[in-house]
C-alpha cells in the first residue's frame, strides 16, 4: 500500500494479509497534497514486480481528492498508459 503524497512511500509492503491491510487503511489520515498520478505509476510498478515473480497482484486506490502535485512529471495520460500496459488490475 502506498500513500499518494508529494513523496510516494509504501505504507505496507505487498501482502495478502487482510488484518495488516485493514489496520493500515484504518490508520490512514488525509494530509497535504495528493500526488495521485505518481502514486498510480509507483504502485503499478511495485505490483508488476510481484506479478513477474508469479504472484497475483492488483492495485486499489483510496484517495481523499484529486491530483494536487503540479510539480510531478506524472500525468493522467502517462499514468493510464502505464497502468493499462502493465496488465495489473487497477
Amino acid at each position: 500500500m502506498s500513500v499518494p503524497r508529494k513523496k510516494i512511500r509504501p505504507v505496507v509492503g505487498l501482502t495478502n494479509d487482510k488484518a495488516v491491510l485493514t489496520s493500515a487503511i484504518a490508520a490512514l489520515e488525509a494530509e497535504g497534497a495528493t500526488a495521485l498520478y505518481e502514486a498510480v505509476q509507483v504502485s503499478t510498478f511495485l505490483a508488476g514486480a510481484t506479478a513477474a515473480e508469479g504472484n497475483r497482484a492488483a492495485v486499489v486506490f483510496l484517495s481523499d481528492g484529486e491530483n494536487e502535485a503540479p510539480e510531478s512529471p506524472a500525468t493522467a495520460e502517462s499514468s493510464t498508459d502505464i497502468a493499462q500496459g502493465s496488465g495489473i488490475p487497477v
